[in-house]
């Protein structure tokens, strides 16, 4: 099943508490497959708030439907000073991913793509994108990437997006729910506000909608 993109704006009633939830908890994670820092994955520390947030979400798509899941989840920040994060890539694992925008200014948000007439691919669900060999190094290191290092890294990213066209671009309106197949192509946005970005990401790897009438429903 391929999933259309969703958006629901003031998605959470009380979104200053969310932030307010996200700013007290620790981002140990930093730079690993993501830029900037997450937290740990929410099922493991706060498994309430992060159930309850998934059946809303998918509740956009299957509304009242008895439903069931399985996914990871947790907010990230990515500081003003990384600057080189829109690379296009996938989420090859996950069936759906899910973006919460948190920030007031609507900073960065997210587009999608498709690749070009000269890249066409043969299948939606993969094609063999070659990641720059230095976007990880990168998000691990940023304080690396300075005058011809940065330039190198900057021609890496060009290379990649020339292979692709823009199909939608949406903006990080705050308390807005983005929703997109996760093999759809993606980036995020330049941040060029000069403000931390902050957002909760969920990823669905297991959907089941138990009250569907059919069966192929409960198998996406």
């Amino acid at each position: 099943m391929m999933y259309p993109t969703y958006i629901v704006d003031n998605f959470f009633d009380n979104p200053e508490a969310i932030v307010n939830l996200a700013n007290n908890l620790p981002f140990p994670n930093k730079g690993d497959q993501s830029p900037g820092r997450r937290t740990e994955s929410l099922h493991k520390t706060h498994n309430d708030f992060f159930r309850w947030s998934g059946l809303r979400m998918l509740s956009s798509i299957f509304p009242g439907e008895t439903l069931n899941f399985a996914a990871k989840a947790s907010f990230q920040k990515i500081p003003k000073t990384l600057s080189e994060v829109d690379f296009i890539h996938q989420d090859t694992g996950p069936k759906l991913t899910a973006i919460v925008y948190l920030n007031k200014n609507d900073i960065s948000g997210t587009s999608l793509f498709k690749l070009n007439t000269l890249f066409k691919p043969k299948t939606f669900k993969y094609v063999d994108i070659p990641t720059p060999p230095m976007k990880y190094d990168y998000f691990k290191f940023p304080e690396k990437y300075k005058g011809d290092k940065l330039k190198e890294l900057q021609k890496e990213k060009e290379t990649i997006r020339d292979r692709f066209d823009e199909t939608l671009s949406v903006s990080g309106v705050y308390n807005r729910l983005c929703m997109f197949d996760g093999h759809q192509y993606h980036s995020q946005h330049p941040n060029t506000n000069k403000e931390e970005r902050l957002t909760y990401i969920v990823f669905f790897y297991k959907i089941e909608c138990l009250t569907a009438p059919l069966e192929s429903m409960r198998k996406t």
